[in-house]
């Protein structure tokens, strides 16, 4: 959760980064190392970071990376996880397509139901890792379930309003902590940058 600065090969990339907020979609140097420092929001310098390493893009691709994982904690540490296959738009024009990513520490593999057309577009999502493909969601009012791997126990129902996101692309992350602040969450990254967190709902009756 703490406010970070990034650096690419000891320049500044991003100051004052805060938790669950994402850049746009920007072009940076492909066939060369790149050296990805993170520090505190406080650093005046690379040489403060307390997370280093190094990626070699490929020319023509595009990539998302998550930073996710609790500084100085041996069994999530923090790190940057990197995908290729990235999408700046919909290949779908009458969809918005999602791609999903599993940044809660400790907690187990999960599945995600998408109420609407009572699909599970994403079963056994493993901690730090993406799903390998997009896939179609609905842009409408929508409701997400979250459950552990192959079974039926609710962890949480989140609500989303997708309407007019025909043609969009979203990274769909979930993040924070099981039992801590921030507690966790499921955001919709979009490609210009845009972050929107998505709204957890309980089922209630009034009578």
């Amino acid at each position: 959760s703490p406010t970070v600065d990034v650096y690419v090969n000891g320049a500044i990339y991003e100051d004052d980064f805060e938790f669950a907020t994402a850049t746009p979609a920007n072009s940076v140097p492909a066939g060369v190392d790149l050296e990805i420092a993170v520090a505190p929001q406080t650093s005046t310098s690379a040489d403060e970071a307390f997370f280093t390493t190094t990626i070699n893009l490929t020319n023509g691709e595009n990539y998302t990376a998550v930073a996710h994982g609790i500084e100085g904690n041996m069994d999530t540490p923090f790190t940057v996880a990197l995908a290729d296959g990235a999408r700046v738009a919909s290949t779908n024009p009458d969809a918005i397509q999602i791609r999903a990513f599993h940044g809660i520490p400790g907690a187990p593999n999960v599945d995600i139901t998408e109420i609407v057309d009572d699909v599970t577009p994403v079963t056994d999502l493993a901690y730090g890792n993406f799903t390998d493909t997009y896939f179609d969601g609905v842009p409408d009012v929508n409701f997400f379930e979250l459950t552990p791997a192959g079974s039926s126990d609710l962890v949480g129902t989140f609500f989303t309003n997708l309407t007019g996101g025909d043609g969009l692309s979203a990274v769909v992350f979930a993040g924070g902590l099981l039992d801590a602040d921030p507690l966790f969450n499921l955001y919709a990254a979009l490609p210009d940058g845009t972050v929107l967190a998505l709204l957890p709902v309980a089922l209630t009756q009034f009578i």
